[in-house]
């Protein structure tokens, strides 16, 4: 009996930081079959704290969230190539997401019925059936997702998501959530923690500044506004392309992240992705549609995000079968 071929659907979930993004991914990726899933935590794709800059008005502080140079776009997006390629994260990041350890009372806000689980248990285990029964061998899928605060802002990686999620929640319950949470684990095990009204000086206007091309709204209301949801339409102005305030520090990040070394030319470790397949994969993308959520508050409103966001999933993968 020959093996399945393996067919990997990324799926992006991004949003505001604090938005329930991981959540989400958790919770999918919980009802998925068993070991077909994986996820990708665009957090640890972060700088060195010591390459981060510091915000020109408020230089005592480093700025996290600035889109041009609070990710490590090469190797990122080299990482969503691999991933694309092979099924699997790449194996030259090290995930630090499971020092992030949620509170009880966070993880109840985030429970999904076992009711609604087991509907989409069945109708997922019986896709897979169907789709690994088929002629030649059948097909494998393995669902990637991509979660992420600033998921769209390189037009790069856009085109390498098959399904595309966007969480919206109002500006204060965000401000209420960063401020509950306050530490973060950084990329070298470290933990970080918000200064007094980091959020309001820094977060936000750096979440406007990383999803105002995506708006309709000229003035780039992004907590009102209406998102533009053709992601292939989406055009960033002037001052994005130059990355703000940190445009200089984007080259200076770009050469010490190694730019460039996509494919081949990797790091050595795990498998190579070619020339051709980094072609097809960059061409293979599905409707190109971003699906918005804006979920309420408490383990209703993410039931709702599961039980929609399962369902645009599995419509995807019989689309692409």
């Amino acid at each position: 009996m020959s093996t399945p071929r393996t067919k990997t659907i990324l799926i992006a979930v991004g949003g505001p930081t604090c938005s329930g993004k991981t959540s989400l991914v958790k919770q999918l990726c919980q009802i998925l079959p068993e070991g077909d899933s994986f996820i990708v935590h665009q957090d640890d794709f972060a700088p060195p704290e010591a390459q981060l800059p510091y915000h020109p008005d408020h230089p005592e502080w480093q700025d996290w969230d600035h889109p041009p140079t609070a990710i490590l776009w090469p190797e990122f997006y080299r990482a969503l190539l691999h991933s694309k390629a092979h099924g699997e994260p790449s194996p030259e990041v090290q995930s630090h997401d499971h020092l992030n350890v949620q509170s009880e009372e966070e993880k109840k806000k985030v429970t999904v019925r076992d009711e609604v689980a087991g509907v989409w248990r069945e109708r997922f285990a019986g896709l897979k059936k169907e789709l690994e029964a088929e002629a030649e061998g059948g097909e494998r899928v393995v669902f990637g997702f991509v979660d992420g605060f600033l998921l769209y802002w390189d037009e790069r990686c856009n085109p390498l998501y098959d399904v595309s999620f966007f969480i919206r929640v109002p500006r204060e319950s965000l401000r209420e959530r960063r401020e509950t949470r306050a530490q973060y684990v950084t990329q070298t095990g470290d933990v970080w923690t918000d200064p007094p009204n980091y959020h309001p000086l820094i977060v936000w206007p750096a979440y406007v500044f990383g999803h105002r091309h995506m708006f309709q709204n000229p003035d780039g209301d992004v907590e009102q506004g209406e998102l533009v949801r053709d992601m292939g339409s989406w055009q960033k102005d002037e001052e994005q392309r130059r990355g703000g305030w940190a445009e200089g520090k984007v080259k200076e990040l770009k050469l010490q992240s190694g730019a460039g070394k996509a494919g081949k030319e990797g790091k050595g470790k795990g498998k190579a992705v070619d020339n051709e397949d980094q072609e097809e994969i960059e061409k293979a993308t599905a409707s190109g549609i971003l699906h918005e959520f804006r979920p309420k508050e408490g383990p209703e409103g993410m039931e709702e995000m599961v039980d929609r966001a399962l369902g645009i999933i599995f419509d995807a993968v019989k689309m692409m079968a």
